[in-house]
């Protein structure tokens, strides 16, 4: 179900930038932005998301759906770097992005980013909000636990030396000792 609180409606980023944020389920951030990309402004767009995130209780990892489709335009050279920064920042909260666009020109340049940062996220195009929903789906459901797991604190004392995995040469005193800890692979 679309969660669209109305206090994150039109809210304005940038010299008259407009973005719509709401959830879906609570990885799933879908966001629009209108009417002119060129006027997009990628810091107070985070800064907002940040807020947003937080106030709605968005879980990590999450999924950002932008819908382009409603602006006209692309967003600067130096916004869309500043965007990536952002990102990047993020790399351990979120782990897709997937744009809504028709645009062919944004469609291949997310082609390439997705090419570029896919060790960071997952990033997808899709024409229409239903596909990118889908699409946000797919990646929650493939990813689900991988970034969600704390990392567990290996100790000595978990680690299990059996004897006969030992090696011992009495005669020059070298000795190599094998242990594992159960269910690891290294």
């Amino acid at each position: 179900p679309l969660n669209t609180p109305a206090k994150w409606q039109s809210i304005e980023i940038g010299n008259g930038y407009l973005c719509d944020f709401s959830t879906i389920g609570k990885n799933i951030i879908y966001s629009t932005g209108g009417p002119d990309s060129r006027r997009f402004e990628a810091d107070p767009f985070f800064v907002v998301l940040d807020k947003f995130i937080s106030a709605e209780s968005v879980r990590a990892p999450y999924i950002l759906i932008r819908d382009l489709n409603h602006s006209t335009g692309m967003a600067t050279a130096p916004e869309r770097r500043k965007m990536t920064d952002h990102l990047l920042q993020r790399k351990e909260s979120i782990c897709g992005l997937v744009y809504v666009s028709e645009n062919f020109l944004i469609r291949n340049l997310l082609r390439l980013a997705a090419r570029q940062y896919k060790e960071y996220a997952v990033i997808k195009t899709a024409d229409n909000a239903h596909d990118a929903i889908d699409s946000a789906i797919k990646i929650i459901e493939k990813n689900a636990g991988i970034k969600t797991k704390s990392p567990e604190i290996l100790t000595y004392d978990k680690l299990i030396f059996r004897p006969d995995w030992q090696y011992r040469n009495p005669e020059n005193g070298y000795h190599y000792e094998n242990g594992i800890i159960q269910g690891r692979v290294w």
